[in-house]
């Protein structure tokens, strides 16, 4: 198995994290890590997004995206 596969095996998996607890940020944040990898930024961007709505002062939330954002 590649690690592509393995990247969305994770991301099917905080997916289904999300579908039983929707404001889970430890799983938004999770994904956002796993559709990164898979190269799906505008995805993990908006995962973050979700996210920090809920965790608006969250130093993890708020670093990732600065990261993604080039900033």
């Amino acid at each position: 198995m590649c690690i592509r596969d393995r990247y969305q095996e994770a991301l099917d998996e905080f997916k289904a994290a999300l579908e039983l607890r929707p404001n889970a940020t430890e799983a938004l944040i999770a994904s956002s890590q796993a559709l990164t990898a898979l190269g799906r930024k505008p995805e993990s961007i908006q995962a973050l997004e979700q996210a920090r709505t809920l965790a608006p002062n969250n130093v993890t939330i708020k670093d990732e995206l600065n990261a993604l954002r080039g900033q």
